[in-house]
């Protein structure tokens, strides 16, 4: 691909990745495409024809604003709704997200969760959060594993301050963490 790539329009590309894939048969023309479609980094070069007798040149369009008519399996990936630019998250996001995204001139396609599954999202939101916390070490994380905590608490029926009065009551009965205490074996 980078060959080619560099073959045919001057220039060099990077992070090459497959993005998928359309099985186009049309019989009425007699043709069978399947084509993969993948997408790489711009590295460097200056996009040229380096090919005329193959290419009757290039030209750059914007996503929202190819020209027509398109090649059928561009035409069939489009139609299943890929775009260059989206960045699939599929989580639960903080209740600002959407409109930060949409402040910075992004486009959010979300949804509003049912109640069990916003439960099964917060879930696996706090494993997320523990997950950051345990590589970066940042108190910040710390913070949105709280955010999440108190979630899930008001989700269950259960106000912040029956939290930290559970909390206390199992200090005072089992202590805490403080003195560093490692358990090896029991017998």
């Amino acid at each position: 691909m980078r060959r080619e790539t560099m073959e045919e329009a001057g220039i060099e590309i990077q992070n090459v990745r497959f993005v998928g894939a359309v099985n186009n048969h049309q019989p009425e023309w007699g043709t069978h495409y399947i084509t993969l479609f993948m997408q790489a980094d711009y590295l460097s070069g200056e996009v040229t024809n380096c090919e005329p007798e193959k290419c009757s040149g290039w030209e750059w369009f914007t996503w929202e604003q190819l020209p027509s008519p398109l090649f059928a399996p561009v035409e069939t990936f489009l139609r299943q709704g890929f775009h260059p630019l989206a960045v699939r998250h599929d989580k639960l996001v903080r209740d600002k997200i959407i409109e930060i995204i949409e402040a910075h001139g992004g486009r959010a396609d979300f949804y509003t969760a049912e109640i069990k599954e916003y439960g099964e999202r917060l879930k696996a939101k706090l494993a997320e959060e523990v997950l950051e916390y345990l590589e970066s070490g940042e108190v910040e994380e710390l913070a949105d594993i709280l955010e999440v905590i108190h979630s899930l608490t008001a989700l269950e029926g259960t106000h912040r301050e029956q939290l930290q009065l559970i909390q206390t009551k199992k200090r005072e009965e089992r202590g805490g963490f403080e003195k560093r205490i490692v358990l090896k074996e029991t017998r």
